[in-house]
C-alpha cells in the first residue's frame, strides 16, 4: 500500500507538473498573439495578472521585457529586466535585442534601458551596437556606455568619435568625458573644429572633464597647436583646474570680436583670478557686445579692482545701458565692497 501511494503521488505532482505547462504555453502563446496584433494594453495586463502569481517565472518577465521594449517604454523595460536578473543573473534579453536583426526601435530602447541599469556584463554587447546600421541605436548605446563608464569603452568610442553623423560624434564625446580615460583628451582635441556647433560644446565639456593636473601635459601640448580652436581650448580647459599656463591665450581670444570661444575663454580667465587680466577686463567694458561687457565687469569686481569702481558706477547709473549690464555693475560693485567668501562662477 505505501508503495501504491508513493507511485499516486508521484503520478499526481507529474499531472500538476504537466499542467501548469500547458498553462504556461496558452499564457506565452495568448500574449504573443496580443503583441502580433499590437494589443499592448491587453498583453500588459495578462502578464501583469500571471505574474502576480508567478513573479519568477522567467519565460513571463521575457515577455514583459520585450512588451516594453514593443511600447518604446525605456524605463519600465529597464525594471522589467532588472526584476528578470534577480530570478536568472545571467539572462541576456536586453542583450540579445541589440542584434541588427531585431527592429531599430526595440534596439534603441533596450541599449537607453541598459544604460539605466549600468550593468558592467552588458558592456560588450553595447560596444557592437555602437557599430551599429541605424545612427539611433549607435546614438542609443554610445549613451549607454557613458553612464556605465567602464574603461572598455574608450577605444570604441574614440573611433566613434569620426561618425558620420554629428549626434553620434557629440554624444561619442560626452561619453568620453564620463568614462575620464585621460587618453582620449588628445583624440578629443580634433573635435573642435567640427562643423556642428552641438558637437563642438559637448567637446568643450568633455575636455573639461578630463582637465586634471595628472593629465596637465596634453592640455600644455595643445597650447602649442596650429588650431586656434585647439589652442584656445586647451587654455580653457587648464583654466578649470587653475593653471595659468594658458591665460596669455585666454586674453587674446577674448579681445578677438570675431571668436565663437570668446565667451568661454572670458570665463575662464575670471575663474582664474589673476591680475594680470585686469587691463584687458577693463578694456573690454566698453566692448559693443553686451555679454562680453556684463562678464568684463564681473571680472573686475571678482578682481576687487576698486580703481574701476567710479566707471562701473557710471555705467550702472546710465538708464540708457542694457538693463543686464546695469545688474551686473551693481553685482560687481557689491563684490568689491563686501566681498563674499566664496564667489560663484559667473
Amino acid at each position: 500500500m505505501r508503495v501504491f501511494g508513493r507511485l499516486a503521488a508521484w503520478v499526481a505532482l507529474a499531472c500538476l507538473v504537466a499542467c501548469g505547462g500547458g498553462k504556461e504555453k496558452e499564457i506565452i502563446r495568448e500574449v504573443d498573439g496580443l503583441l502580433a496584433e499590437k494589443k499592448y494594453e491587453q498583453a500588459l495586463h495578462l502578464l501583469q495578472r500571471e505574474l502576480r502569481e508567478d513573479p519568477k517565472n522567467e519565460k513571463l518577465l521575457r515577455h514583459f521585457v520585450h512588451l516594453f521594449l514593443r511600447t518604446e517604454q525605456v524605463n519600465f523595460a529597464a525594471e522589467a529586466y532588472r526584476r528578470l536578473l534577480e530570478v536568472n543573473p545571467k539572462d541576456k534579453t536586453l542583450e540579445n535585442a541589440l542584434h541588427p536583426r531585431n527592429d531599430a526601435t526595440e534596439r534603441v530602447v533596450a541599449a537607453k534601458a541598459l544604460g539605466l541599469i549600468k550593468d558592467p556584463a552588458s558592456v560588450p554587447a553595447l560596444i557592437r551596437a555602437a557599430s551599429d546600421p541605424e545612427k539611433s541605436v549607435r546614438h542609443a548605446a554610445v549613451l549607454a556606455l557613458g553612464d556605465i563608464k567602464d574603461p572598455r569603452a574608450v577605444p570604441v568610442l574614440i573611433a566613434t568619435l569620426k561618425d558620420n553623423d554629428w549626434f553620434v560624434r557629440a554624444e561619442a564625446a560626452v561619453a568620453l568625458g564620463k568614462v575620464g580615460d585621460h587618453h582620449a583628451a588628445r583624440e578629443l582635441f580634433t573635435l573642435l573644429d567640427d562643423p556642428d556647433r552641438y558637437v563642438r560644446e559637448n567637446t568643450m565639456k568633455a575636455l573639461q572633464q578630463l582637465a586634471t593636473p595628472d593629465n596637465r601635459s596634453a592640455f600644455v601640448d595643445a597650447l602649442h597647436r596650429p588650431e586656434p580652436a585647439v589652442r584656445v581650448m586647451a587654455a580653457v580647459a587648464l583654466a578649470h583646474t587653475g593653471d595659468i599656463t594658458g591665460l596669455p591665450i585666454l586674453l587674446d581670444e577674448a579681445r578677438n570680436p570675431d571668436s565663437r570661444q570668446r565667451i568661454d575663454a572670458l570665463r575662464a580667465t575670471i575663474r582664474l583670478r589673476d591680475p594680470a587680466a585686469v587691463e584687458t577686463l577693463r578694456e573690454l567694458v566698453d566692448d559693443p557686445n553686451a555679454s562680453v561687457r556684463i562678464l568684463a565687469i564681473i571680472g573686475l569686481g571678482e578682481l576687487r579692482d576698486t580703481a574701476s569702481a567710479d566707471r562701473i558706477k557710471a555705467i550702472a547709473q546710465n538708464s540708457r545701458e542694457v538693463s543686464e549690464v546695469r545688474v551686473a555693475c551693481l553685482r560687481a560693485l557689491d563684490i568689491m565692497t563686501n566681498p563674499p567668501p566664496e564667489t560663484a562662477e559667473p
